[in-house]
Formats: structure tokens, C-alpha cells, sequence
């Protein structure tokens, strides 16, 4: 692991900027396979941002009317049941991508990178 990489991308601050090092600095660095692998992965990182910035920072309420969920106020004043199968699928789509990020990490470690 290389420590320098490993600050640098903690010291940025949001997931654009990750992805913009990563497709700048180190794809062009991978073989072609790990390059693909790579390109699969961004996609769910951006799902998996907007999914957990929703829970995270939602203007959230509770009605009797919805004892089994919650309700999300967004921007336009728009609202939207949340049940838990919802909360599920923020949690599944985090865990799929930890795993993703795993196993490209552990790939990259291993790879013979130039």
C-alpha cells in the first residue's frame, strides 16, 4: 500500500475529485484489464454517493399516517415514503460496492503497474 496515495486520496473531500485522481492519475497506469474493472466501478460509486447522501443529509419526517416509514422532503418541498426495504437497498449498494472496491484494490496490489 502506498501511503502517499492512500492521504492523498483521504485529503479529498469529495467523490469527483477521487474518481478525477483515479481516471488521471491511475488508470492510465493499469493494464487494460484493471482499466475496465475500474470503469465498472465508477458508475456504482455515483449511485451508491447520491443513495447515501439522500439518507444522510434528507429533511426527514414522521406521520401516523406511515407508521412503517419515514418521509423524505426534498428541495422542492416533494415528498417521498421511505419503507425499510428502501433503507435496504442504500445499505446493499454500499456493501456491493466495499466489496468492488476490495477486491480492485487487492487486483491493483498485485498488478504489475508501470
Amino acid at each position: 500500500m502506498n501511503v502517499t496515495a492512500l492521504l492523498a486520496m483521504r485529503k479529498l473531500s469529495s467523490n469527483p475529485s477521487r474518481i478525477e485522481l483515479m481516471n488521471k492519475r491511475v488508470a492510465p497506469r493499469l493494464p487494460p484489464h484493471l482499466v475496465s474493472r475500474w470503469q465498472q466501478i465508477v458508475p456504482l460509486i455515483e449511485e451508491c454517493a447520491r443513495e447515501r447522501n439522500t439518507v444522510v443529509h434528507g429533511d426527514w419526517w414522521l406521520s401516523d399516517l406511515y407508521p412503517d416509514g419515514l418521509i423524505l422532503q426534498d428541495k422542492q418541498w416533494q415528498l417521498t415514503l421511505y419503507e425499510v426495504q428502501c433503507f435496504e437497498y442504500v445499505l446493499e449498494c454500499i456493501s456491493t460496492l466495499s466489496t468492488a472496491l476490495v477486491k480492485f484494490a487487492r487486483e491493483v496490489g498485485k498488478a504489475q503497474i508501470g
